[in-house]
């Protein structure tokens, strides 16, 4: 670091920070946005994301606004990501914060024009940065590591001091009201407790725990506590969480279309538990205290370990996991391995350990 970096560093005024794209990754760096907020009260902090992402981030505020990034889907077209960068230009951001580790979140902010640049040397854009921090390392390749120290170790860099790890989001009014109506529209209006069933995982069919045996749990909880459950399928999911709840004995509704992020954090915020895959749905529970069991089939437990405050995390290790594959080529047998009946003693140890 010369000496007029340091100067620029020690009080920008604009900072802009591009978040990850996947939900859990997002809710993972809220530590290092509430660490970056407390490093620079006095400076407007944009974040820079996916849309979708928006209403993740309502009520937090550990930001000022939201600039969505409509480079993807639709919007996937040549030309669409050098109009984003010269649109960031105009507005004459003095630090930018990569969270993301993908060549292009650093070349928008490079060709933005941003003076000063942070994030993590990989995929080929050291050059790209002005403040580059080495990925954590074993035996020369990159190693798993707790995805909030890995973003907190990256402001620290910057100056900006931890305030934990904790996770936390916030639902606003807007979006109670609309999983209230949601809920009312589909019979359970009064109904408590609520079981919370999300049955997919974006990342693919090797996540997703067999819907008979999510089925099975969830009816174990309701027959001794009461109560109903309600599948929050994303898009694309409504089969899986159908599956669920046609199998299921106990009352079970589908929240169908699929709910945003805003109503989806308000779903959860009510329910008394929720199943889960190691999906982004876990890290919401999680940021909102909400007790939760996860089946983790495919991943290195490593990227979430600081995650699991409210959390019981079933698996099983076997000679060819974690293999980070979408689609299993074998049996599937860490996840067929974990029985429904383990998961439902599994939730009544999270609800128990809730009430103590």
């Amino acid at each position: 670091m010369n000496e007029s970096q340091g100067e620029l560093l020690s009080a920008p005024s604009r900072i802009v920070v591009r978040c990850p794209n996947w939900v859990g990754d997002l809710v993972m760096a809220v530590p290092a946005l509430r660490a970056l907020r407390e490093g620079f009260p006095g400076a407007e902090i944009a974040l820079l994301l996916k849309p979708h992402l928006a209403e993740l981030m309502a009520g937090s505020p550990w930001h000022d606004r939201v600039i969505p990034l409509e480079i993807y889907g639709a919007n996937r077209r040549r030309g669409r990501l050098g109009r984003a960068a010269r649109e960031l230009r105009a507005e004459r951001f003095n630090l930018a914060v990569v969270l993301a580790n993908s060549f292009s979140a650093a070349w928008i902010l490079w060709r933005a024009g941003v003076p000063r640049r942070a994030g993590y040397a990989r995929n080929g854009r050291s050059l790209l940065l002005t403040d580059r921090l080495p990925p954590p390392r074993e035996g020369g390749v990159i190693a798993p590591a707790p995805m909030q120290r890995y973003y907190l170790d990256l402001v620290a860099r910057l100056g900006c001091p931890s305030r934990g790890t904790e996770l936390s989001l916030f639902v606003t009014a807007g979006e109670n009201k609309e999983i209230t109506e949601r809920l009312a529209g589909a019979g359970f209006a009064e109904t408590r407790p609520l079981v919370a069933v999300a049955p997919g995982a974006s990342f693919g069919a090797s996540k997703q725990y067999p819907p008979e045996r999510f089925a099975a749990a969830a009816d174990a909880v309701i027959e001794k506590h009461g109560g109903a459950a309600i599948l929050l399928p994303g898009p694309g999911e409504e089969q899986e969480a159908r599956a669920v709840a046609g199998a299921m004995r106990c009352r079970a509704a589908v929240i169908w279309p699929p709910v945003t992020l805003g109503p989806f954090k308000a779903a959860l915020a009510r329910s008394a538990l929720l199943l889960t895959n190691d999906s982004g749905a876990r890290h919401v529970a999680e940021a909102l205290g909400v007790p939760h069991v996860v089946m983790m089939g495919p991943t290195d437990r490593r990227y979430s370990a600081m995650s699991e405050r409210h959390a019981i995390v079933l698996r099983r290790d076997v000679p060819c996991g974690p293999c980070h594959l979408k689609i299993c080529p074998l049996d599937h047998r860490c996840m067929t391995g974990i029985g429904p009946e383990e998961v439902a003693a599994a939730a009544e140890t999270a609800l128990a350990r809730e009430r103590a």
